[in-house]
């Protein structure tokens, strides 16, 4: 009676293929890996070495990032009886129609920059008026954005107050002036 091999199961022949597998090639591994960790790097170039965990020593924490927020701040001056919008308006203009219908919109300023907690974003608006926004939390417990928003005119605030939006969702603040006209100030954080 003839004992004839099984051939090989497919794990067992991809595991005949790894490096560390095939004989003499262990040594050769080890060689290597030696190179590499006691290696100094050519001019120009760095060698990025990972700590070996040793147990029951606190390991180091990477740094933290602050928590920050992509915030938008635009202004846009709403006039009654006028159909014309600002073409640069184009994106929110079914938000602005339901907001104020009947007016037409024209935008005087706009910025985004990232903000971390405390830090203001400030457009000037013409004719005196500026807009301000601080980010004040970037998620509450709800998860939602707190911006804090103020409208001045030649310095003297005409309008503060506190946004509590959704991230990624616009919110308007609205300042109605003599002129009839509205001082509308869109604020957004993604």
């Amino acid at each position: 009676m003839t004992v004839t091999e099984r051939p090989p199961r497919p794990w067992q022949r991809a595991s005949r293929r790894l490096l560390l597998c095939r004989p003499g090639r262990l040594a050769l591994v080890a060689v290597v890996l030696a190179l590499l960790t006691s290696a100094r790097p050519a001019s120009g170039q760095t060698i990025i070495r990972f700590p070996i965990p040793v147990p029951g020593q606190p390991q180091p924490q990477p740094p933290q990032e602050e928590p920050a927020r992509q915030v938008t701040l635009f202004g846009v001056l709403a006039t009654p009886n006028d159909q014309g919008v600002d073409p640069k308006l184009s994106t929110v203009e079914a938000q602005l129609r339901k907001l104020v219908p009947g007016h037409g919109f024209r935008l005087l300023g706009v910025q985004t920059r990232r903000l971390t907690v405390g830090q203001t974003l400030e457009i000037p608006l013409g004719a005196g008026f500026t807009a301000a926004t601080t980010l004040l939390h970037p998620l509450d417990d709800n998860g939602k954005v707190q911006l804090r928003c103020v409208v001045q005119a030649n310095q003297i605030p005409q309008l503060d107050t506190l946004v509590t939006t959704p991230p990624n969702q616009l919110f308007f603040c609205e300042k109605p002036l003599p002129s009839g006209e509205r001082l509308l100030i869109g604020v957004g954080a993604r």
